[in-house]
Parts: structure tokens; sequence; C-alpha cells
């Protein structure tokens, strides 16, 4: 098979003399070979941007944007993909919603801490006053006026201080 004729069986079904015309029909299919190999990418892009979509609407059905869904399932090391997501999320509402669940129940031992008593690792939390600590030292900072009880309370029970308390103070 000549070049030619590898040209012009790729060219079959355009328009005009792009078909017939050796000269035309390079430059139309080489930019028609450009446009397929870039559309094989868009199409996974778009395809990506259809799940994500179809995941969001999902969770927010359930109180859960986006963000935090995908976040805590990572924090719950479930495995599953956003398409695996989208399909269940569309054929399996009850196995979305535990999976939401899952993944709401993941974000609260993240912030709280898990049922062992542990501190997560980053102090961020109790300077926000998410942690269950920061309950207790604001409730302590209330019985007490002397600033250094507080600070030894809080050390005893978490092993830190924190600024944010001390400011407090």
């Amino acid at each position: 098979m000549t070049r030619e004729d590898k040209i012009f069986r790729l060219a079959k079904g355009m328009r005009g003399r792009a078909k017939n015309c050796f000269r035309i029909a390079i430059r139309r299919v080489e930019k028609g070979l450009q446009h397929a190999y870039r559309s094989r990418r868009l199409k996974k892009r778009q395809a990506r941007e259809t799940w994500i979509m179809q995941v969001r609407a999902a969770s927010i059905e359930y109180d859960l944007p986006y963000s935090r869904l995908i976040h805590g399932l990572q924090l719950a090391n479930v495995g599953l993909d956003r398409r695996m997501l989208a399909s269940l999320a569309q054929q399996e509402p009850y196995t979305f919603r535990a999976i939401v669940n899952e993944a709401k129940g993941a974000l609260r031992r993240r912030v709280l801490g898990d049922k062992t008593g542990a501190v997560p690792s980053s102090n961020r939390l109790f300077r926000q006053g998410l942690h269950p600590d920061f309950a207790r030292a604001r409730a302590a900072s209330s019985d007490t006026t002397d600033a250094d009880s507080l600070k030894v309370a809080l050390q005893s029970q978490t092993g830190f201080v924190s600024h944010a308390v001390d400011s407090r103070v």
C-alpha cells in the first residue's frame, strides 16, 4: 500500500476535494489525526468531570460537600474511585448513604480524636477549639482565675499548651 493510498483511506468520508486531491487530503488527514489525539484525552477528562458532578449532587443530599466526602473517604481508607462512586450514587443509593456515613465518621474521628482517647497529631485542632480537651480547658478557666493553674491543667491533660488558650486567659 502506497503512501497516497493510506492518506486517501484516512480521508474517506471527508467533504469536498479533501477526499480526492492528495495535497489537500494530506493537510486534512493530518489535522484530523491531531483532533483525534486531543479528543482521546478530552473524553477522559469530561468523563471524570461528569462523575464528579454526579457524586457532588448525591453527596449534597446527605449534607456533605464533595470535597469533604473525598477527604473523609481518604481518612477512612475507602478505596473507591469517582467512577464507582458515581455509579453507586445512581444505582445503589443506600450503599452510597452508607459510604457517606463512613466518610462522616472518619471526619468526626479526625476532629475529635479516636475512641481510645488519642489526640490527633496536629495541634491545629486544639488551637481552633475543635479538640475535646479545649472544652475542658475552657470550663476549667471559668472555675479558676489563675492563668498558671490553667496552663498546668492543660499540660497534664494534653502535654502541650496552646497559644490560643493563653491569649484567652
